[in-house]
């Protein structure tokens, strides 16, 4: 049952690449089935996926961690409805550490190319470095979050102040904002996460948004709440169906264009947008 060792001469039966939330899934699954003979080829050097890369103010699952969770791993030590980067992080680890994922893991392991040999169904997996090696499955855990969309805005090269794409915040913090003349362009999940920080400290902040984001109000349990359904299983579960349920009835079927849905959901909306108390902010969210 112990992890694979690095052979290249040694066929795997599987290669993972990416130790985020699917790639930890994915071994996790393998090793219920009884297939330990596989590898995680991990490009950076710690796991999490793009809750380890993304630490920008303000960054959250914006999902109730009651869903946004394995079912098989309930995040029970998490008392928030909502985490923060950070916990979510602590959550992967505590999981990857359970089921002892971590051990099959090879950092810096960054995937340059695949190939796949019909005579023997091998795979054949080349990683930075000239490491090399072999599989009889592969397994995609890649993520796309981490990779900045920035787009091309004549002129832009001609700023002279600091510029940079949330998923390249680094070790930045909320003093570096202090006192700063502050623009945000897009107003996505980063954008409206990042925002209230920043406009808490920050002498002027200014948001540009192409089209208004549909607000939906973002229900905060109590904290003597959240303990009941952290500390009961019975309640998690429960919890986690309701908001299962709501997910694929409500929301999925207005993604499909059901009417009745995207009216339910519309008349939500504009019902939080309404607290905006400055009418000429509040139709600029509409």
């Amino acid at each position: 049952t112990e992890a694979a060792a690095d052979d290249a001469t040694t066929i795997l039966d599987a290669i993972i690449i990416g130790s985020g939330l699917g790639g930890i899934c994915q071994a996790i699954k393998l090793k219920e089935r009884n297939i330990h003979h596989f590898l995680i080829l991990e490009k950076e050097n710690d796991l999490g996926g793009t809750w380890r890369d993304n630490t920008y103010l303000g960054a959250e699952c914006d999902v109730p961690i009651a869903l946004y969770s394995y079912s098989f791993a309930s995040a029970d030590r998490h008392y928030e409805t909502f985490l923060g980067q950070k916990a979510v992080l602590d959550y992967i680890r505590e999981v990857s550490d359970k089921y002892r994922v971590t051990e099959h893991i090879r950092y810096g392991a960054n995937v340059e190319g695949l190939s796949f040999d019909e005579d023997s169904c091998i795979w054949n997996v080349r990683v930075s470095g000239g490491g090399k090696y072999r599989a009889r499955f592969v397994i995609s855990a890649v993520g796309q979050l981490h990779h900045p969309k920035i787009p091309d805005f004549p002129g832009a090269n001609q700023f002279q102040g600091e510029a940079f794409h949330t998923a390249r915040f680094g070790s930045r913090n909320i003093d570096h904002f202090v006192g700063k003349r502050v623009a945000v362009i897009g107003n996505g999940a980063s954008g409206i996460q990042i925002i209230p920080p920043l406009q808490k400290v920050c002498k002027e902040l200014h948001v540009y948004q192409r089209t208004p984001s549909y607000i939906f109000p973002k229900v905060r349990l109590s904290r003597a709440e959240e303990k009941i359904i952290a500390d009961f299983p019975i309640v998690r579960r429960a919890a986690r169906e309701f908001l299962r349920m709501f997910a694929e009835g409500a929301l999925y079927a207005a993604i499909k264009g059901e009417a009745w849905a995207q009216f339910a959901l519309k008349k939500i909306c504009d019902t939080n947008r309404s607290k905006v108390k400055d009418p000429e902010k509040r139709d600029k969210l509409h």
